[in-house]
């Protein structure tokens, strides 16, 4: 009998179960040592509270993107601008809330203490360049790619932050027959 040959492992598949492994290994680490210190009850309630506020984030921010989706409904909290009118929460922050949930439900000390890090107004606005940069490129090539918008370079300013985009046009979507 012969093995049926298999796809090659890729670079980043490599890297991303490294990471990964080396996650388990850290949390469990930590796990250990905050029980010693702090004892095992205490250690196990600490966990389940980060992933119970991981749960109620994610719920708070999907409630919030959909509300925002939908202009006939102000979403829930909307901040008052100087003038008294409101403005949305800026779609990075959104984004930024989900992976803080995401890392606060993840089961173990150091994901939370980092998904709560990340879902302080300060962290975010230190993470939303970040990730406006790291995002930009991935929807430009997606709407180059798919035909869906002509590309030319400009600059989009949200708040603080400036964000070179090259996305002026998009083309409108036709119904098939």
């Amino acid at each position: 009998m012969s093995i049926p040959n298999t796809p090659r492992t890729s670079r980043w598949g490599r890297w991303l179960r490294a990471g990964l492994a080396l996650i388990v290994l850290t949390e469990i680490t930590v796990a250990i040592l905050t029980a010693r210190l702090i004892g095992i009850p205490l250690t196990v309630l600490t966990v389940l509270a980060f992933s119970a506020s991981g749960l109620w984030l994610l719920h708070r921010t999907s409630s919030r993107a959909l509300h925002h989706l939908d202009p006939a409904h102000p979403a829930p909290g909307t901040a008052p601008t100087p003038s008294g009118t409101t403005r949305p929460v800026p779609g990075a922050d959104l984004a930024i809330l989900a992976a803080a949930g995401l890392l606060l439900t993840l089961p173990g000390l150091l994901t939370g203490i980092l998904g709560a890090l990340a879902a302080l107004p300060p962290s975010r606005r230190a993470l939303r360049p970040l990730l406006l940069r790291a995002v930009a490129p991935i929807a430009e090539n997606l709407l180059r790619t798919t035909g869906m918008a002509r590309v030319v370079t400009g600059e989009v300013v949200e708040e603080e932050t400036v964000v070179h985009v090259e996305v002026v046009e998009v083309r409108e979507q036709r119904p098939g027959p």
